[in-house]
């Protein structure tokens, strides 16, 4: 079979050849062929056939042979997808935009309604052809490349060993936080990840094979008004392939330029119909297998150490130097080196040097060596998991199943999903570095005065293994109603499960007396700068295991009624209205978590609290086409409202860890409606304006639930505005935690923007779109010393401040007040965030006749603004450019050439610039002082790497399961093919520009074929 192409590819023509059957079998088999998306409505093919056709056309040529007769056309729409309608009489209405809630895309189950590129709203598609060329090997890898909306820094693979080994997916739009990213699949939600006492997680699709996809639709903006909470920042759909006839297999391996970071991947699609179409079966399986990156394989933590020491060395003296493969020593006293007599006596004029470590070695060798080293620093990191061998990407492993089965009998169809996705990570490493004082008087000291030798704690190394899975089951029936109505009911049934282990050795509570007898007296046998085996195995029995385990899963059931259908004819079109109501239910049964410390040798376990939530929800969207696209009122050609409301009553619980606390565990009740309004027109022809508002809500998290009285934890030593502005030393409870009545926080987003589709320029598409974003009651706590702000505040705070009633002596002295009991410094939900973006696409498809296909394409995202307003009269910060916040420009962009059988591809990325600092103040003054000088600067440049592609299908001998010509197609691909290096920046995890792949030029092979 071969590989669907996106209509947007070009008018490819193909050998087509099918019986006289069913209509509905010839144009589910056409849409296959010629890879489009196919909308009809079943009601108008159902009881119809097909003449059988023979020959080479182009798609719509073939739609058209199958409908002759029919009464029935096929046209393609601006979205490059084809839609099938009655032909309209001659003394009749202008056809239509058949509504997209009367139809189903019979490549795929997506349940949400079809959205396109031209929508009210500024929708992303990626399609089928993107996915290929991009060569990802991850959803997260994908969205990194193409969705410029997408803020996400360092992944949780590439944070490694002090991630424990977390390979999970991170979609983050407009930099808001990934719990404010939706995901969907299949336009359905998937059971979020447990998080222990932190509540619910992103759902992890990185196990999700991009072979599997069919398109991605993105929506940058709050959409609670369509797809409910959570999708604060936007909604991400992956929409899945749904290939029902054939067998196909296809076989990826991939490698760096030098030789690491092996990749490989196989996916089998089996697909087949026993009944002529009636019944359809798809089984689509796949693994992966990534082996990871060490930071040895690359010099980024050799460069930054490098340049950290170049520019401030005086922060390795006294915050002490990074893993070395050599010695480091350290004057303890900040004074010049001198080395004894028995050494030489030579004064090295600094501070700092260092040796290789060594057995054997004489001391005129030594001497000899830290002479030649004073002043440097061996920058190279040394062996093992705290250096060369730490992990700089965790390996994974990946498994998924996806198999669904589809019935069709008169107006109903009934149809059952499976989706099971697998996703193990590991990583080692440690960031121990020993600290040996030597005093003077030891005679293993080489220097006259007190020395720190920093080196490698050994048997430290610490391996790390994290597992998820997630389970969905879905089944359901689809009707056809009168009026051209359909009704859906489905069900859905799943779980995910999360794991992580650490283990690895460390220092038993007698061990660690051993060792610090040293570090406080400087003068034991333990010397690294003397042979260095006799220091190795000076540690042995000082360790025992170090182990952690922790474990937790969900349960996830979802119950929704789904009814769609035109209410009006208007001149425009059919008005359509769907109508959905909704009850969804997470649980989690608690969990365990368990740590075996070496330093207390005995295990300590603990049984997690339970939570979850259930969200009832009644929704209804309607979209009206106003006006025709000839109308005679020109500047209101083909207007068109949509309009979503939603409702959702959401209930969020958690059992209380600490029965000592009445409030730690409670159930809080949230209702609220939300809302999307949107409208388009044309008021030239080519021109499409468009503008939007919408907004959302927020779930509570976990921790707005809990609520703790600390006794007697807090003081104050400013004055008591409410007791002559005296001082008092009178300990008081503090109350931590949730706001006392936690909401949730809401967001409002407007879009404006417009489309340009010249007629004078066939194929050349360009929007612009300005969204804002605005987020209030968000929690804010941990920012400053809420204690005091609070009593300084207390008329603005009603309740935060309890005080004792008021005493005849405190009216005496005039006080208003009495003795401070309590202080509540839980949550206050008063933070903002106010985020400006404007988003612009480019794409321009020219036919070069026998030529082939050009295609061009484009997107930037440029986010100025991304403010935050904390309260507690803290100034606002622009985290836009920070390193705590999102780059303020992303783009790309790609050339695809297509002729016959040959595609060929370039695609262009590029991340802007941005500052190693935090925009919060505190952070931000230790980073001035520390690590701006030591890069040598504030900003991080932007870069830019460029990727490489090939496709071709080869013509195999014989004919395929579906009886269609088998083929092999091949696709080849060099990502970075310039081999950038990416940017040092000394404070980033492994020492490198986070927003670049640290593998750097990579080829990657793959095979697929058809049976």
């Amino acid at each position: 079979m071969a590989c669907p192409v996106a209509a947007i590819a070009g008018p490819a023509v193909k050998s087509v050849h099918l019986p006289a059957q069913s209509l509905t079998a010839s144009v589910q088999a056409i849409a296959q062929m010629f890879g489009i998306e196919l909308l009809f409505s079943e009601d108008s093919l159902r009881g119809r056939t097909a003449p059988a056709i023979s020959g080479r056309y182009p798609a719509q040529a073939a739609l058209d042979l199958v409908l002759s007769g029919s009464n029935l056309m096929a046209r393609r729409t601006e979205d490059g997808s084809y839609v099938i309608a009655a032909i309209p009489r001659a003394d009749g209405p202008p056809v239509a935009a058949t509504p997209e809630i009367l139809v189903r895309g019979r490549r795929n189950d997506n349940a949400d309604i079809q959205r396109t590129i031209n929508d009210v709203r500024p929708y992303r598609v990626i399609d089928r052809e993107d996915i290929a060329t991009s060569h990802s090997e991850t959803v997260e890898e994908l969205a990194a490349q193409r969705l410029t909306a997408n803020a996400q820094g360092a992944t949780l693979a590439q944070q490694a060993s002090s991630a424990m080994g977390q390979t999970a997916s991170s979609i983050n739009l407009r930099g808001l936080g990934t719990d404010q990213t939706l995901i969907l699949v299949d336009g359905r939600r998937l059971p979020q990840l447990p998080a222990g006492t932190s509540g619910f997680l992103q759902p992890d699709v990185n196990a999700l094979p991009p072979e599997a996809l069919d398109r991605v639709e993105t929506i940058t903006a709050t959409s609670g008004g369509i797809y409910g909470p959570g999708s604060t920042a936007g909604v991400v759909n992956l929409v899945l392939r749904r290939d029902y006839r054939g067998i196909d297999l296809s076989v990826t391996h991939g490698v760096t330029a030098r030789g690491d970071a092996p990749y490989s991947r196989a996916d089998l699609r089996v697909g087949f119909t026993p009944d002529h179409g009636d019944t359809e079966v798809m089984l689509d399986v796949a693994a992966s297998d990534f082996g990871g990156l060490l930071a040895g394989q690359r010099d980024f933590q050799q460069r930054a150490n490098a340049r950290s020491f170049a520019n401030d060395p005086s922060l390795f003296i006294v915050a002490g130097p990074p893993s070395s493969r050599s010695l480091t020593v350290v004057s303890a006293n900040g004074t010049p080196l001198v080395l004894k007599p028995g050494y030489g006596g030579t004064a090295l004029g600094s501070v700092i040097t260092y040796a290789p470590p060594a057995d054997g070695r004489s001391a005129s060798a030594l001497a000899q060596t830290l002479v030649a080293n004073a002043g440097r620093f061996d920058a190279t990191p040394g062996a093992g998991a705290a250096g060369a061998d730490a992990s700089l990407l965790s390996a994974r492993k990946t498994s998924s199943i996806i198999a669904s089965i589809h019935h069709r009998t008169g107006g109903i169809e009934l149809f059952a999903d499976y989706l099971r996705l697998v996703n193990r990570g590991e990583a080692q490493g440690t960031g121990d570095v020993a600290q040996i004082p030597l005093g003077a008087q030891n005679p293993g000291n080489p220097f006259a005065q007190n020395v720190i030798v920093y080196a490698p704690n050994p048997n430290q190394a610490y391996h790390y293994a994290f597992r998820t899975e997630i389970v969905r089951a879905t089944g359901g029936v689809i009707a056809s109603l009168p009026g051209h109505w359909r009704g859906e009911a489905e069900f859905s049934l799943g779980g995910s499960d999360r794991n992580m282990v650490s283990s690895g050795q460390n220092f038993t509570l007698a061990g660690f007396g051993v060792y610090e007898t040293q570090i406080l007296n400087g003068d034991g046998p333990r010397n690294p700068l003397a042979d260095y085996s006799t220091y190795l195995a000076s540690f042995n029995g000082l360790f025992g295991p170090d182990q952690a385990h922790f474990q937790q899963s969900s349960r996830f059931r979802d119950l929704s009624l789904r009814l769609a259908g035109p209410v009006a004819r208007l001149p425009g079109g059919d008005v359509g209205l769907t109508l959905l109501g909704e009850r969804r239910v997470e649980r989690v049964s608690g969990g365990t978590a368990s740590d075996l410390a070496a330093l207390f040798a005995q295990p300590i376990e603990q049984t997690l609290g339970g939570y979850g939530q259930t969200v009832n929800s009644l929704y209804a969207e309607v979209r009206a086409p106003l006006t025709a696209r000839d109308s005679g009122i020109r500047p209101l050609r083909g207007l068109e409202v949509q309009l979503a409301v939603r409702y959702d009553d959401a209930i969020m619980w958690a059992s209380a860890n600490d029965p000592t606390q009445p409030d730690a565990g409670r159930s809080i009740r949230n209702g609220g409606a939300v809302y999307t309004a949107g409208v388009k027109f044309t008021p030239l022809t080519g021109i499409v304006l468009r503008s939007s508002i919408s907004t959302g809500q927020q779930p509570l998290a976990l921790s707005e639930l809990s609520r703790r009285i600390f006794p007697n934890a807090g003081v104050s030593f400013l004055p008591d505005p409410k007791r002559g502005n005296l001082r008092s030393t009178n300990f008081f409870d503090e109350v931590l935690g949730g706001a006392p009545n936690p909401v949730p926080s809401w967001a409002r987003s407007i879009s404006v923007g417009a489309v340009v589709q010249p007629p004078s320029v066939p194929g050349l598409r360009v929007s612009v779109d300005y969204t804002n974003i605005v987020r209030t009651h968000e929690n804010v706590s941990g920012i400053m010393d809420e204690t005091e702000y609070f009593i300084a505040h207390e008329d603005l705070y009603p309740g935060r401040v309890t005080r004792a009633p008021l005493t005849a002596a405190d009216i005496a002295k005039g006080y208003t007040g009495g003795v401070i009991e309590q202080v509540d410094i839980s949550s206050l939900q008063e933070g903002r965030t106010v985020i400006d973006a404007i988003d612009g696409q480019a794409s321009y498809r020219l036919s070069l006749k026998r030529q082939g296909v050009l295609t061009l394409d484009g997107s930037l995202t440029w986010q100025p603004r991304f403010r935050r307003y904390v309260g507690f009269d803290v100034p606002s910060r622009n985290f836009s450019g920070a390193a705590d916040g999102a780059v303020s420009l992303r783009a790309n962009a790609g050339v695809r050439w297509t002729r016959d059988r040959l595609t060929l591809t370039a695609q262009g990325e590029y991340i802007g610039s941005y500052r190693i600092t935090s925009a919060v103040e505190l952070l931000r003054m230790n980073e001035l002082l520390n690590d701006v000088p030591a890069q040598g600067g504030v900003t991080v440049p932007g870069q830019a790497t460029l990727d490489l592609g090939l496709a071709y299908r080869f013509a195999l001998a014989g004919m395929s399961f579906d009886g269609h010509r088998r083929s092999l197609n091949l696709r080849f691909g060099v990502q970075d093919v310039f081999d950038s290096r990416p940017v040092t920046v000394v404070n980033a995890p492994g020492g490198y520009n986070s927003y670049v792949d640290p593998r750097r030029r990579r080829f990657e092979l793959t095979l697929e074929t058809g049976f």
